[in-house]
């Protein structure tokens, strides 16, 4: 499917927003393996309606999830997953393993003495002299 650029520019963002959020789901579903999941539903449903047509509902149910007559979709189903899972076991993990060099040693920050100013030569000077009478308190 070839999606022109006009044509998406002609969509709101409502709808690009949509068609996003449905993507990542199908993608999620992809990952994690709901494709089969779905395949087995399908399955289990066409079964249901096949043994229930001679038996009742529920030697229908039982005869569907006892596992002992599966259909030919239960099969692909099964045969599917062996292959994913065999897929996954032959994946090669490679250990990686950190080779650390000579250690490296920081020197200490040099110490030294702060000299702080001391004494009135650093305090500003006063020129006025105080009034005289001092103020009377009230």
């Amino acid at each position: 499917m070839i999606v022109h650029l006009a044509a998406l520019r002609e969509l709101s963002t409502p709808v690009l927003s949509r068609l996003a959020r449905l993507i990542v789901f199908f993608a999620a579903v992809q990952i994690l393996g709901g494709h089969w999941l779905a395949l087995q539903s399908v399955a289990w449903v066409g079964m249901l309606a096949t043994y229930s047509r001679g038996e009742n509902l529920v030697a229908a149910i039982e005869k569907t999830f006892d596992g002992e007559h599966p259909c030919g979709l239960c099969k692909v189903v099964k045969k599917g997953l062996k292959e994913e899972h065999k897929q996954q076991e032959s994946e090669v993990i490679v250990k990686l393993e950190a080779v650390l060099g000579m250690t490296m040693h920081v020197p200490a920050p040099c110490q030294m003495e702060w000299k702080y100013r001391t004494g009135v030569s650093c305090m500003a000077r006063r020129s006025l002299a105080p009034p005289t009478p001092p103020p009377q308190a009230a």
